[in-house]
């Protein structure tokens, strides 16, 4: 075996350097995958496993947690493999393995593992050779709801094999891409499968493997193959205690693979069970049926399963509060169906109860879990429809609330654009600004608007030759509104021109001034003055430097010009 301390059997620079690259994790496998607003059933409550997310063994389960939920898990294995090199010898492993992780999203997560194991040989021609390894993994998860029951995503890991120094780590860096998927059969039994690629470089770490001996090839677990991944399990709750059950092959492929039959293939058996509120304990038994690859001096690095393996681990949720799989038996689950007055379901309503939110789907329905016992309010809302709210008393327990019914907060309007004598306004336009609406009127100058957001709104009414009117409304819930908008018709312009001359006849620079309109204008340099006014009575006076003030009164006719010929005086 190979001693603590030698170059394969640390990994203390590779773990520092795992976190710098969470980031570009979470960017690689969340970019393409977009959330949804949660139109689906939820999924059943099946665990926290070794790896600090929910998962069977390997295979991993979707949808991820809520936004802002973390855990940590830790675990303890043994491993026994039989009489693999010489057919007298017993390989021991014992594995210790600590976890973190952090859902970011509603639908990604990222997490981080480390694992330390012990290998010894008794027996055959290696007796008693033994050392300690040390691996880690950075893993991002992201998925989203395609279906009523199903959900899909994708998990990128990121494999640091022991290497003593950072840069032999990120060269031996491997790479898993999966895809998962996850189907629900009922409220608490799933079904889930994986699909991947393995990028194996782990054998880059090992400096003249040709010279291993096969306790030492057995025991480092290298491989000089890539893999293909494939996984597929089912789970099944009765509140606090979750049974599972997964099947695993990782099918070596490459020039230095072995034949099929001799690529890790596992069976592993479990349960899960909610010891506290936030803490939960897991037991796994382990099986691989595969043939064993040669292990001699020599041969390509293979991975070996061990033959059998037995493990436990407790994994902790620190926030929002409530771990997979222990809602049912200490924490309080919520369920029901948003609909509207007529019964009809309300798709993406949002409903809260304290820091729990949750979208309901196309047929309404909606559930939130893990939420403390005690005094908690229900907040229900969807666009176009008025908010609810209720007072629960929660406790350790699970209530289905039914059917939340939502009024519409949407009403209507109709109405008419007349002139002063109630005939209609031909060719009228009538606009709700704040609503992004708008209609012509008919014949009839009729306008209606079905669907308005209820509150005040303003009403812009125009029409070619009327004066345009701003006139406020409120729309009220489910009713409609009926109103007439009387028009008033929009006076022609006229017009009061003139000249103002001296008392010899030569132009003056004067100015005019219009009282009624507090109006004034300068003369143009030959005198002349034109004013565009309504049509109406006026007084026009004219003023000048060393001339008398003239005014005068002037009426003004529709489309008419008033001209005035305006002799002013010397100032004496």
């Amino acid at each position: 075996m190979i001693p603590v301390g030698s170059g394969v059997a640390t990994g203390a620079g590779r773990w520092a350097a795992g976190p710098c690259v969470c980031a570009l994790l979470s960017a690689l496998v969340g970019a393409p995958v977009r959330a949804q607003d949660g139109a689906h059933e939820p999924a059943p409550e099946l665990g926290i496993g070794r790896g600090a997310l929910p998962e069977l063994v390997d295979v991993g389960l979707l949808p991820t947690p809520s936004p802002g939920h973390a855990a940590v898990a830790g675990s303890l294995g043994y491993g026994y493999t039989e009489e693999v090199l010489a057919g007298s010898e017993d390989h021991h492993r014992a594995g210790l393995s600590l976890a973190g992780s952090y859902a970011l999203l509603r639908w990604l997560s990222v997490a981080t593992r480390f694992d330390v194991r012990y290998d010894t040989q008794a027996g055959g021609p290696d007796d008693g050779d033994d050392g300690v390894l040390g691996a880690t993994r950075l893993l991002a998860r992201a998925g989203q709801a395609v279906a009523p029951r199903s959900w899909l995503g994708g998990e990128l890991a990121v494999r640091f094999p022991p290497a003593d120094d950072v840069a032999l780590g990120f060269a031996t860096l491997g790479f898993d891409l999966r895809a998962l998927g996850t189907h629900a059969l009922g409220p608490a039994t799933a079904l889930s499968g994986s699909a991947g690629f393995r990028l194996d470089r782990s054998d880059h770490a090992v400096d003249g493997f040709e010279r291993l001996s096969g306790a030492d090839r057995l025991a480092l677990g290298a491989s000089q193959s890539n893999a293909v991944l494939l996984g597929f399990g089912a789970a099944h709750s009765w509140g606090a205690l979750t049974a599972l059950g997964e099947w695993g092959w990782d099918l070596l492929v490459g020039s230095a693979a072995p034949v099929a039959t001799r690529s890790p293939m596992r069976f592993v058996f479990g349960a899960r069970y909610a010891l506290l509120r936030d803490l939960q304990l897991e037991l796994l038994l382990g099986l691989s049926p595969s043939a064993r690859p040669p292990l001699d001096r020599g041969a390509a690095l293979v991975p070996v399963e061990p033959r059998v393996w037995l493990s436990s681990a407790l994994a902790y949720s620190f926030f929002p509060g409530a771990l997979p799989g222990t809602a049912g038996a200490t924490l309080a689950s919520v369920r029901g169906r948003v609909v509207d007055q007529r019964g009809a379901p309300i798709a993406g309503a949002s409903i809260t109860v304290g820091a729990q939110r949750a979208r309901s789907g196309k047929d309404g329905a909606f559930v939130l879990r893990g939420m403390a016992p005690g005094a908690a309010t229900l907040d229900v809302s969807a666009r176009g429809y008025g908010p609810e709210s209720a007072a629960l008393r929660l406790r350790a327990e699970s209530y289905d609330l039914g059917e939340v019914a939502l009024a519409a907060n949407i009403g209507a309007l109709r109405g008419r654009v007349l002139d002063a004598n109630g005939i209609a306004v031909q060719g009228a336009r009538v606009s709700v600004n704040s609503a992004g609406r708008d209609a012509s009127c008919d014949e009839l100058g009729g306008f209606a608007f079905d669907s308005l957001p209820a509150g005040t709104l303003e009403l812009y009414v125009q029409a070619p030759q009327w004066e345009p009117i701003v006139v406020p409304v409120v729309v009220l819930p489910g009713q409609e509104l009926r109103l007439d908008v009387v028009l008033r018709e929009q006076l022609p312009l006229g017009q009061i021109r003139g000249t103002v001359r001296g008392a010899g006849g030569e132009p003056v620079l004067a100015e005019v001034a219009v009282e009624e309109l507090q109006v004034r204008e300068p003369t143009a340099e030959d005198g002349t003055f034109a004013l565009d006014v309504l049509p109406g009575r006026y007084t026009v006076t004219v003023t000048a430097v060393g001339y008398e003030r003239d005014q005068r009164a002037v009426d003004v006719e529709h489309n008419g010009v008033t001209v005035l010929l305006i002799d002013l005086r010397d100032a004496r």
